[in-house]
């Protein structure tokens, strides 16, 4: 299993977390979900987050660069993020997600393989 393998792991983990205490929390219509059950799940992000974290700390952004045709871009650098911060040309900071780029670095198999 390859650093990236296990990077697209913690980051489908993390989203479907997400997916499921923001959807079945008790705030929603159906309130599948006690409150007990949602600290929980946040607790399990957290776990994820912090291993993410140091996972993706050991690697080089070479590692991590992804070239489309609209750019180069790199995984991010914490599990919240799909890729790392650009800068505009005034310097101002900004974020892409996957459905910005319609490309998610987490389900591209021949990337992940990649060493």
């Amino acid at each position: 299993m390859t650093d990236k393998e296990i990077l697209a792991g913690l980051k489908k983990s993390y989203e479907h977390l997400r997916d499921i205490s923001e959807n079945a929390c008790v705030d929603h219509s159906n309130k599948q979900l006690e409150e007990t059950d949602i600290s929980e799940i946040y607790r399990a992000m957290e776990s994820i987050a912090e291993v993410y974290n140091n996972v993706r700390e050991q690697l080089t952004d070479d590692k991590c660069m992804i070239n489309l045709e609209s750019g180069t871009y790199y995984i991010g650098n914490t599990v919240s993020e799909d890729y790392g911060e650009l800068y505009d040309n005034d310097n101002n900071a900004y974020c892409v997600s996957c459905g910005d780029l319609d490309y998610c670095w987490y389900e591209d198999t021949d990337f992940l393989e990649q060493e």
